[in-house]
């Protein structure tokens, strides 16, 4: 089941960030033809109470007050990883069940950063959450699913339970799309797979944004896929270098303006 398409912005962590954000959508910013997204970063260990060294990574209780803050303006997203994948739907069913963040309907959207989880893990998560929507992470950073066949079968063998796929083929470096990467999607709209289910990252910032959708419209005939950004939103310039790793507000709100002007004209 394909679900709205979004736009999306990853790696909130901090009190002074969801300000940021809040006080973008206040200034009257909206999209027609796309939720705006908010993702926040969990994994195992931070759900635990071991901290983690990367600071996009909030503290749990953090994290949920993040979610909570940020649902009245945004539709909040998990971003979970873990490195023990036999028991995902024990521990995505923890995640949702604390702070009745399902049940409450402030929280019903996950992805998983997760090369190639069992499928009878995805499915007991569906079973426990059915309107749970459940974004998977297709691991293009190893090179036998660069290969369209190998791709398809990855795609074909969660498309029940899996709402969207996000395909980044830098792997989470930051890296903006190649000729490679465009051939690549070509072949999948080639082949009449869902691109609507699709969403595009990887060094998305307000400079290149118009410019990518344009490419990925020209490809799909349709503006019905989503989009997210994180590395090239964060910090600043100091003397041509930058510096700091948060939520830069200006870096967002031109990405925000970019995206929507690039959706809004086909």
């Amino acid at each position: 089941m394909i679900t709205h398409p979004f736009i999306g912005i990853t790696g909130i962590s901090t009190g002074n960030e969801v300000e940021s954000l809040l006080q973008i959508r206040s200034s009257g910013l909206e999209c027609h033809s796309h939720a705006i997204n908010t993702g926040i970063l969990i994994s195992e260990d931070t759900f635990n109470g071991v901290p983690s060294t990367i600071n996009r990574y909030p503290e749990v209780r953090t994290s949920y007050q993040i979610i909570e803050a940020l649902s009245s303006a945004y539709t909040p997203v998990i971003h979970y990883n873990t490195g023990n994948t036999d028991t995902i739907s024990r521990q995505v069913e923890n995640i949702f069940l604390k702070e009745n963040i399902y049940k409450d309907n402030i929280c019903r959207m996950i992805q998983l950063n997760i090369g190639n989880p069992e499928l009878v893990q995805i499915m007991k998560i569906k079973d426990k959450f059915p309107d749970l929507i459940i974004i998977l992470q297709v691991p293009l950073w190893i090179e036998e699913y660069r290969n369209i066949d190998k791709l398809s079968e990855f795609l074909m063998k969660y498309t029940t339970f899996i709402n969207h796929y996000i395909l980044d083929p830098s792997g989470g470096r930051g890296t903006g799309i190649t000729d490679d990467n465009i051939i690549l999607f070509k072949d999948l709209h080639s082949k009449r797979i869902m691109t609507e289910s699709f969403i595009f990252a990887g060094g998305l910032s307000g400079k290149n944004v118009y410019l990518y959708i344009k490419q990925l419209q020209e490809i799909f005939h349709h503006s019905n896929f989503s989009i997210d950004a994180e590395g090239k939103l964060r910090g600043g310039m100091y003397d041509g270098r930058k510096i700091g790793d948060r939520i830069n507000p200006t870096k967002t709100a031109d990405y925000l303006h970019e995206a929507i002007r690039g959706f809004s004209l086909i």
